[in-house]
């Protein structure tokens, strides 16, 4: 059975990743945008989104995220903690070390090769999402 699955559509915030620790979006220039978002080549972008934990989520839930894009994120961070990331055919999974508290930050860092692929489609993130996997022990998967 898939997990069961929340999708991060937006508003996401779009800059420039020239600072580490990922400032929040608030404390930086930032541009507003929603899923699909294109990504300029040569251009390196960080985009990043707030979430809270679901209400009804218990903390114990283990939780990952799955990226959907068209080049791998340069790094993935979490609350300004790096996370790792496994590849998929179609993006990357990365699960989360902890259970979710309350609010939360999602960076993701891309660099763009400086030029455009020869075939559609051009660098982009399409879709982000926070899979559910259950409590331990509770015989979910």
């Amino acid at each position: 059975m898939p997990p069961h699955s929340i999708r991060l559509a937006g508003p996401w915030y779009l800059t420039q990743p020239d600072c580490l620790p990922p400032l929040p979006p608030d404390q930086a220039n930032q541009e507003r945008y929603d899923l699909p978002l294109p990504l300029e080549p040569g251009v390196p972008r960080r985009a990043q989104r707030f979430f809270q934990r679901p209400i009804r989520l218990d903390p114990a839930e283990r939780v990952r995220i799955r990226i959907a894009c068209t080049l791998p994120p340069r790094q993935v961070f979490l609350d300004n903690l790096p996370l790792d990331l496994t590849p998929l055919p179609t993006g990357y999974l990365a699960p989360l070390p902890h259970g979710l508290t309350s609010r939360h930050l999602l960076t993701l860092d891309f660099d763009p090769p400086p030029t455009p692929p020869t075939e559609p489609p051009g660098p982009a993130l399409l879709g982000v999402w926070l899979e559910f996997l259950g409590v331990e022990g509770e015989g979910s998967a």
